[in-house]
């Protein structure tokens, strides 16, 4: 494998350390063997390592492997790689439990090196492949932004994660403002390009691994802000604000405005994604209906509403 070719992760569970050295010699070229002897391990290996794939040992006298392969499916940081199980003769009644479990191939023991090297090789590819054709079904065609079929996956699993941790997410709603008054004038080249100035701007502005911008539809752009606090979120809103005042790209060189509701919470039992959406629509039509041009913020759950700085 070329040096500068990056190189897959393959996690290994197995009880047994002979076991593992024996596979990492099989694999070594293959790509970067990492792996644990238990459940717990494997779990926090798989969230370190984030593998593309997993072999994991099915003991045929418990459920422990097949446990593990449901627990790996489970997360969401694991749910997609294949999953490989190992046994020694290996029968139906196992391999329908590892299918119903998550795993897509067996490999019988006594491990035969070509076979394991070939079988890894293409389940990664085919998981590489499956990558690729995701990554181009989530991006929208005219801003090159992850589009709402992303943001709603992101925000489900921000939302158990914010639950979980008991912090805070925060989601800003973003309307272009004079999208229809160009599209109308100047024709919808001249605003495609002007959601694009604005969808670079953004995500410019926009510097966390975890944040996400996002492309709805009708000039509407969505921000997702992973424990952000209300201060923090309306400061980001008013930067992306304040990015967006900075581009003149009508043909007369208007200036660009765009108005913003914020909705920020602590997911509590019984709650859902969709009220902090309503939340943040309902505080962008508030900009909206008091002129545009403004940041309106709300952090869900409480009685107090942000007031956000107003527009020069």
């Amino acid at each position: 494998m070329p040096q500068d070719e990056i190189q897959p992760v393959i996690l290994i569970v197995d009880r047994s350390q002979e076991n593992i050295d024996t596979l990492t010699d099989m694999l070594q070229e293959s790509g970067i063997v990492r792996h644990a002897s238990q459940a717990e391990q494997a779990l926090q290996e798989a969230y370190e390592s984030v593998p593309d794939l997993i072999l994991l040992a099915m003991d045929q006298a418990s459920e422990e492997g097949f446990e593990i392969c449901r627990r790996l499916k489970a997360e969401d940081i694991t749910r997609d790689a294949p999953i490989i199980m190992m046994g020694k003769g290996i029968h139906a009644v196992d391999a329908e439990m590892g299918l119903e479990a998550g795993a897509v191939d067996f490999i019988s023991q006594p491990i035969i090196a070509p076979i394991l090297r070939a079988r890894v090789a293409h389940h990664i590819a085919m998981h590489h492949q499956r990558d690729v054709l995701e990554s181009l079904a989530i991006i929208d065609p005219i801003t090159d932004l992850p589009n709402r079929r992303h943001f709603e996956q992101t925000l489900e699993m921000e939302w158990r994660r914010a639950a979980r941790a008991k912090d805070h997410l925060s989601l800003l709603l973003i309307d272009v403002d004079p999208f229809n008054d160009i599209a109308n004038r100047f024709g919808y080249d001249a605003a495609e390009e002007l959601l694009q100035q604005v969808a670079r701007a953004m995500a410019d502005t926009l510097l966390r691994a975890t944040d996400l911008i996002s492309y709805l539809q009708d000039a509407t752009f969505v921000a997702l802000l992973p424990e952000v606090d209300p201060d923090g979120a309306n400061d980001t809103a008013e930067r992306l604000r304040a990015q967006a005042a900075a581009i003149s790209n009508d043909p007369e060189n208007h200036p660009i405005s765009i108005s913003i509701g914020c909705a920020t919470t602590t997911p509590q039992p019984g709650s859902s994604p969709e009220e902090l959406m309503d939340a943040a629509d309902n505080m962008l039509n508030t900009a909206i209906d008091e002129g545009r041009d403004r940041v309106k913020s709300i952090l869900c759950g409480n009685t107090v509403v942000y007031a956000a700085a107003q527009p020069a």
